[in-house]
């Protein structure tokens, strides 16, 4: 992205910065509606959800559902294509070892799924080895995991589709390292998801992410802006323990202060020295 701009400004980078646009779903979710119009949906629910993943932009934010209802099909079309062949052949992945996280789960890169979905449709690594007599194919797995996404998705939400929103669901959670919960901050909805530039959750706390922002104007260094999710202070009864967490939440910025002389930061007077004494 940042070689293809010759004229790279603080205002460019912004957008940049906070980019929601999930690249995955662009990618994957055209073939997996195409699946279902041979699947046919179950139900009003069902519908319901395929409607609002046709009118969906790609972009994880908002009041949509769209995003939740992608990551957790995906989720389980990711899980149905590829952990059959661990159980064939009675292999745990031992989740928590060495090379294991939330994203791979010891799985072939996203990148040979595209592959497989896109232009392999008949694939024998979309047959399920735990059934002996079928052969399965792209749009069996396709189906298998939407309907496990739709009953999962129901339960949780109650069969109200407001209840799936992505703010509703990609919340903010911030743990103090005291370990102290009295210290924690949360309840900001946040942008973003797994596949996004400006990263979120997979619609749960949101942990993690682009913990500090900042854009530098070289040119005019007083212009730097910078954000993250926190304060000034380390003392939760500050008021600066964590009033930067709305800025960060909202993909705003604070200017930064930014000067090559101590006494001009001095003259300022807006900063305050705590001194330790043994």
């Amino acid at each position: 992205l940042l070689s293809k701009c010759d004229d790279m400004t603080v205002e460019k980078m912004i957008p940049l910065q906070n980019d929601v646009h999930d690249k995955a779903a662009e990618r994957f979710l055209p073939t997996l509606l195409v699946a279902m119009k041979t699947a046919k949906p179950k139900g009003d629910f069902e519908l319901k959800l395929i409607e609002i993943l046709n009118r969906w932009d790609y972009r994880a934010n908002g009041d949509s559902a769209a995003p939740l209802i992608w990551l957790r099909w995906f989720y389980h079309y990711r899980i149905d294509v590829w952990d059959d062949e661990w159980s064939a052949r009675g292999l745990d992945k031992r989740s928590g070892s060495w090379g294991y996280t939330s994203n791979n789960r010891r799985q072939p890169m996203l990148e040979v799924l595209e592959y497989i979905t896109r232009e392999h449709p008949e694939s024998e690594w979309f047959d399920d080895q735990s059934t002996d007599n079928l052969r399965e194919t792209r749009n069996d797995i396709i189906a298998l995991a939407f309907r496990k996404t739709a009953a999962e998705l129901k339960h949780r939400s109650g069969g109200r589709l407001e209840a799936l929103a992505w703010s509703k669901n990609n919340q903010l959670h911030i743990s103090s390292i005291s370990g102290n919960s009295d210290w924690d901050r949360g309840g900001h909805s946040v942008p973003g998801n797994s596949f996004t530039l400006n990263p979120g959750s997979s619609g749960g706390h949101v942990g993690s992410g682009a913990s500090w922002r900042m854009i530098v104007d070289f040119a005019h260094p007083s212009h730097s802006i910078g954000v993250y999710p926190g304060g000034q202070s380390s003392n939760p009864s500050n008021p600066h323990y964590d009033d930067l967490i709305p800025l960060w939440a909202q993909g705003k910025y604070a200017q930064l202060i930014m000067v090559d002389r101590e006494d001009t930061l001095k003259k300022r007077g807006d900063f305050k020295t705590t001194q330790f004494t043994p």
